[in-house]
């Protein structure tokens, strides 16, 4: 028997796959694949809709400029063969977890530069209700919002929305998924819109499940201590149309899993054809720990790419593999120099 971190790897490697295939196009016959794969288990449909979110956050700059370079770079690929098409997007998304993609282009490429060199702080999109409700969610995401005397509504429509509720007794708040919803007091909790279900991480408090308008039975690894109402540290997946058990599995989850499941709350810098001085200004400006140009000529290294503010570590490590240089870290400060040609 697998041990549960290969199985869960294994997964993530075949929804990363599927990912970078459907972007290139997919046959009918891959297509219906697809389809059984994904809703073969909850797991399969929940890392698809994970990788699908990275994707579309990572490899397709949409808000810095135009981010020419990587727009026609992401096109030159689609141009080529399936599986070598495959093969390179699969890499991008499986390290997008923890980088959220990265581009260097040379002029080599024959690739026109963008119109425009940028670095941009991107943050989630955010709203407060009326109430003080704390609303974050990603680009794409719609919803309705209905609050009368009884009770505090909102309605997702697509994509995904993470909750911080106000406590209010007299007015319970519920989101409602397609016939599915979600009842708090005072809680904090993210619902996701997927193909057939909707996914629930309840990060604090607890959150009540129903179906039509009728409570459903939760049932998971570890005992749940009320039949329908899911505890903090747990995630379910409530199909819209409930099968012949009308059951809805609960599993815990921990703090990495959730941090990978709301990643898109993280801070991310985008970079256009930007200066690696500029880079490092604009990331300076946020961080405690602060990055020193040792050589002037690295000013003018021009990345593009999407990676997560808070995540130095992986710029150093893309730094001294794809870039040739050198980082000493220093107490607070990370020195950044050219290798020794014996190095690079």
């Amino acid at each position: 028997m697998k041990p549960a971190a290969d199985v869960e790897s294994s997964v993530a490697r075949t929804a990363a796959s599927w990912v970078a295939r459907r972007d290139g196009g997919l046959s009918p016959e891959e297509e219906s694949e697809l389809a059984a794969w994904r809703a073969a288990k909850s797991e399969h449909e929940d890392a698809w809709q994970r990788f699908e979110t990275l994707w579309q956050g990572a490899a397709r700059p949409r808000q810095t400029g135009s981010a020419g370079a990587l727009e026609q770079r992401i096109a030159a690929l689609r141009a080529q063969r399936k599986q070598r098409r495959s093969a390179a997007l699969v890499t991008v998304l499986v390290l997008g977890i923890a980088f959220f993609g990265w581009a260097r282009f040379h002029a080599s490429q024959s690739v026109t530069p963008p119109a425009q060199a940028t670095a941009m702080l991107l943050l989630p999109r955010a709203e407060v209700l009326s109430d003080g409700t704390a609303m974050e969610f990603p680009e794409g995401t719609d919803f309705r919002v209905e609050y009368t005397d009884g009770e505090r509504r909102v309605t997702l429509l697509r994509g995904e929305v993470h909750f911080a509720v106000v406590k209010d007794p007299s007015r319970p708040f519920i989101v409602a998924v397609a016939g599915v919803e979600f009842r708090a007091v005072g809680t904090a909790f993210s619902v996701q819109l997927q193909a057939n279900a909707a996914r629930l991480i309840v990060t604090e408090g607890r959150v009540a499940v129903a179906r039509d308008g009728v409570p459903v039975t939760l049932v998971g690894e570890a005992p749940v201590q009320t039949p329908h109402v899911v505890e903090a540290g747990r995630r379910a997946l409530v199909a819209f149309v409930a099968d012949s058990e009308g059951a809805v599995q609960v599993a815990s989850v921990s703090g990495q899993e959730i941090g990978e499941h709301l990643a898109w709350r993280n801070p991310r810098v985008e970079f256009s054809g930007a200066p690696l001085g500029e880079v490092v200004a604009l990331l300076n400006q946020r961080n405690r720990v602060q990055f020193v140009l040792s050589d002037p000529d690295l000013l003018a290294i021009e990345l593009s790419g999407v990676f997560r503010a808070d995540d130095l570590e992986s710029l150093v490590r893309a730094l001294e593999t794809g870039f040739g240089l050198r980082a000493e870290h220093r107490g607070d400060t990370v020195h950044l120099s050219a290798a020794p040609a014996g190095l690079k």
